[in-house]
């Protein structure tokens, strides 16, 4: 059996703002934009946990996905420390990390689990968040990356493009930076009958 966390995300990335207005107007329209922008954020947010509930109501597999938002506060020795809340509003800049986890319900074991997290296209992945997944009896699972949602790989990941050389277009691998990565996937090779594991990532919001 191979299930899989496949949450669904359009492959393009996020659209951009054009004709921008200026003065009094282009102000009031930016204030606007960035309202707009956070709440498509969570509304990405909340999609893709129903999204994630319903593809799985009836499957021996139990993912649940939330999301946090990182922020920094001051200890008792004054010194910053890490804390992760619920993100329940977001701006542009912020941290969220994503945490996935998975437990097997059912009655048999489940093999080539594939735990994927999309990233929201109003987010970007930050480069290294993504850790492997550490196992019984020493096995590590390292997490996969995909720029189209189809084809995954380890870094770094490439692509094919045509430039034009002179009077001809030529083929051209390139790398494809963190920044446009669309999803993160780690696989499981067996999920023992009430076993769980979780894996996480972090994304900044645009």
């Amino acid at each position: 059996m191979t299930p899989a966390a496949g949450l669904g995300r359009h492959p393009g990335r996020a659209s951009e703002w054009r004709n921008r207005p200026t003065g009094t107007e282009g102000v009031g329209n930016s204030m606007e934009e960035r309202r707009m922008k956070k709440s498509r954020v969570l509304w990405l947010v909340a999609a893709a946990m129903v999204v994630l509930t319903i593809a799985l109501a009836a499957s021996p597999l139990r993912l649940v996905l939330q999301s946090y938002k990182v922020v920094q506060i001051k200890g008792e020795d004054g010194k910053l420390i890490e804390r992760l809340i619920p993100a329940a509003e977001v701006k542009p800049g912020d941290i969220l990390e994503w945490v996935l986890e998975a437990e097997n319900v059912g009655d048999i074991p489940l093999t080539d689990v594939a735990l994927t997290i999309p990233i929201p296209s109003n987010t970007i992945y930050l480069a290294g968040s993504a850790k492997p997944l550490k196992l019984a009896e020493g096995v590590v699972i390292y997490p996969l990356f995909s720029y189209d949602g189809v084809h995954f790989s380890r870094p770094p990941l490439t692509r094919e493009i045509k430039v034009k050389e002179g009077d001809r277009w030529v083929t051209k691998k390139v790398v494809v930076p963190p920044e446009e990565y669309t999803h993160v996937r780690w696989v499981v090779p067996r999920l023992d009958p009430g076993e769980k594991v979780r894996v996480s990532l972090r994304t900044k919001v645009r």
